[in-house]
């Protein structure tokens, strides 16, 4: 049994009046550690693209970069027909750029279309 704690009839172990702060404090702290370390590994496992972008010096590369910031900058100032035509070149470009993708849901959800955005997001 932990030190500085006593079981109860019911089975749990409950923290004895001898039981310090500084003493639960190592273990909140461990806990703390572990919790925050597997939230980054969570959150960095799904980061990853399953494709290539095109070299930066590649034409290609260009022609994403230049779809892509103007859809955005379309979709910004509610140019819907300039954000839909670039959006959807960025996806044909480079299908597992997620950054595409999420736009041109975000534009299908501005103008009401919810399957259109459910298949994009």
């Amino acid at each position: 049994m932990p030190n500085g704690h006593q079981q109860s009839t019911d089975g749990f172990l409950y923290e004895s009046p001898e039981c310090t702060t500084s003493e639960a404090r190592p273990r909140t702290f461990r806990h703390f550690v572990l919790l925050a370390l597997l939230s980054a590994i969570l959150v960095t496992s799904g980061c990853k693209s399953g494709g290539k972008l095109p070299g930066k010096s590649s034409k290609e590369y260009g022609d994403v970069v230049s779809a892509f910031y103007v859809g955005l900058a379309a979709l910004q100032v509610g140019d819907d027909v300039h954000a839909e035509s670039r959006l959807s070149e960025v996806t044909k470009l480079v299908p597992s750029e997620p950054a595409g993708w999420a736009n041109w849901g975000i534009l299908a959800l501005r103008q009401r279309n919810y399957d259109a955005a459910a298949r994009r997001l």
